[in-house]
């Protein structure tokens, strides 16, 4: 069974997943939102492995909790770090031999858990498979980008649209093979 690679997140409608800060005080209004709060445990429930970047560490690590116990995880950094669970990598990897590592680790769904340029690296590297975004109706105006520096062209088919009744919008889309992509299917 070939590994998939889910970025699940969530966006404002300009296209950023925090305040440059980091801060996510704009997704605070829907934190309660049962819809909402009933979405993330069925999603994490899927995977058996994450990825991330220093950044959404340092947050946890604040936080002193690993909250994904029994998922293996890496974490991309050049700077040295407690790991917060046994099954966790701190190193410098590329995206690709994050992929070999999980793949040798008989891993079949990897949640790319942040933040955007980790995610703008695995998606210019072509290794996303399936992105679940859910927009948030609210305009930012600056912070951190989805894709970090930017996203490379690469055709997608929605597979789900959901639609919460607090307002949030939830996009699951595939990456699109190149036989599916020859085949004229977007």
């Amino acid at each position: 069974m070939s590994l998939t690679v889910t970025y699940y997140v969530a966006a404002s409608l300009d296209g950023f997943i925090a305040r440059e800060d980091g801060s996510l005080d704009w997704l605070i209004p829907y934190e309660d939102d049962p819809e909402v709060a009933a979405d993330f445990p069925a999603f994490e429930q899927s995977i058996d492995s994450l990825v991330m970047g220093r950044k959404t560490y340092e947050f946890l690590l604040s936080l002193d909790i690993w909250p994904h116990a029994g998922k293996v995880g890496w974490i991309l950094s050049s700077k040295a770090h407690k790991p917060l669970a046994p099954d966790m990598t701190i190193s410098r990897l590329t995206p690709v031999q994050v992929i070999e590592a999980a793949n040798a680790r008989g891993c079949r769904h990897l949640w790319l858990a942040g933040g955007g340029a980790i995610a703008g690296a695995f998606q210019q590297a072509g290794l996303i498979t399936d992105y679940r975004i859910t927009y948030v109706p609210v305009l930012l105006g600056y912070g951190v980008p989805l894709f970090g520096l930017g996203a490379a062209p690469t055709p997608l088919k929605t597979v789900n649209v959901k639609n919460f009744s607090c307002g949030l919008t939830q996009i699951h889309s595939q990456r699109v093979l190149k036989k599916e992509s020859e085949k004229g299917v977007s």
